[in-house]
This record gives structure tokens, C-alpha cells and sequence, in this order.
């Protein structure tokens, strides 16, 4: 309570800034949480929806304001509005399409939700950002665990991670298990695995 207070004096002073508004917004869903954990979910559902009007705020005043995209998300989600918070998500990565943060974003709310496709076009809009061995095995393990796996997709994504980090002796195992369980390329499996 005390903190609300004092956030929302300073949201008060400076009510042109997005981060006074952010702020009071992770206060109130902070107090929203423990309410539904002690089962009050009439007052939680209100003090999400105040969370929600000042994370707004936020975005209105800047809506490069990256950290408002994932709480605007997570408070959708409290309130049973998954495709909402799909929507800001995707949102907020086109507005800020270079931002390898708001990707991240996205992915963990479409992994949260056990969206494959959204999931599959995260990893990818953070490859168009920055080419990364962890963002190609990440893609690859997407592809290959996803209901309808693209195995040989997989193991491509997975040669690129070795290509930028052929030292990581984890992406050679994990080429080698795709290789001899999906691809039945035992031949191609053990070459791999021995490197």
C-alpha cells in the first residue's frame, strides 16, 4: 500500500512519463495477485483492471515502453483474456521490431499458452534481430517438438547453431538425437555425435 502511494504520487508529478504509470501498474497487479491468492477474486479482478488503465497510460505516453507490453500481457492473462494479451504482444513487437526483448516476450507467452505457430514466429523475429546459437536451437526445438515436427527444418536450425558455436557440444548431441530418432539417419547421428 505504501508503495502504491508513493508511485502514484510520483505518477502524479510527472504524469507525461510512461515509467510513473508502469510503475503503479506493477504495484496494483502485485496487490491483484495476492488477492486472488486469498480468494477475493471481486477485488482482485478490480485491482487488475486499475493495473490495466495505468499500463495503458503507459503505452499512450510511449509506446516504445517495452517492459508495459509484457505486463499489459500478464494482466490480460489474470483476467481470462488470452487473445488480448496475444494481440498486445504482437502489437508491441511490431512497434518496436527491433527489440530482441519484446521477441523474448513473445515467445514466453505463446510457450505459456502452448501456441506452436506463435511460438515458431518469435524465435524467428529474434533471429531476424540477432543470429544466436541459443536463437537457432531454440527454433529447432520448436520445430521438432511442435504437434506436425519439421525434423529436417529442425536439423538445419540446429547445423546453424553449430556453425556459430561449434564448441557447444550440446547442439552437436541434440543434432544427433534429431538426426537418429527423427530423420533415421544413423549414419549422419554418429558422425555428429563424435564430433
Amino acid at each position: 500500500d505504501l508503495a502504491k502511494t508513493e508511485f502514484t504520487q510520483a505518477r502524479e508529478l510527472a504524469p507525461q512519463r510512461a515509467d510513473t504509470h508502469y510503475k503503479v501498474a506493477v504495484v496494483v497487479k502485485r496487490q491483484a495477485d495476492a488477492l486472488r491468492k486469498d480468494g477475493k477474486e471481486d477485488a482482485a479482478k478490480k485491482a487488475y483492471e486499475e493495473a490495466l488503465e495505468n499500463v495503458k497510460n503507459a503505452l499512450a505516453k510511449d509506446d516504445q515502453f517495452t517492459p508495459a507490453y509484457g505486463l499489459q500481457a500478464e494482466i490480460l492473462q489474470a483476467l481470462g483474456r488470452a487473445d488480448d494479451a496475444k494481440k498486445v504482444l504482437e502489437n508491441g513487437a511490431r512497434k518496436n521490431s527491433k527489440n530482441p526483448a519484446l521477441q523474448e516476450l513473445l515467445y514466453e507467452q505463446a510457450l505459456a499458452v502452448g501456441d506452436w505457430g506463435a511460438m515458431e514466429a518469435a524465435a524467428r523475429g529474434a533471429l531476424a534481430i540477432e543470429q544466436s546459437p541459443a536463437g537457432y536451437a531454440r527454433l529447432a526445438n520448436v520445430l521438432v517438438s511442435r504437434p506436425t515436427p519439421d525434423a529436417q527444418a529442425a536439423a538445419e536450425a540446429y547445423e546453424e547453431a553449430i556453425r556459430l558455436a561449434p564448441e557447444s557440444a550440446e547442439y552437436w548431441a541434440l543434432l544427433g538425437h534429431l538426426r537418429a530418432r527423427f530423420l533415421h539417419d544413423s549414419t549422419g547421428a554418429e558422425t555428429v555425435l563424435s564430433q
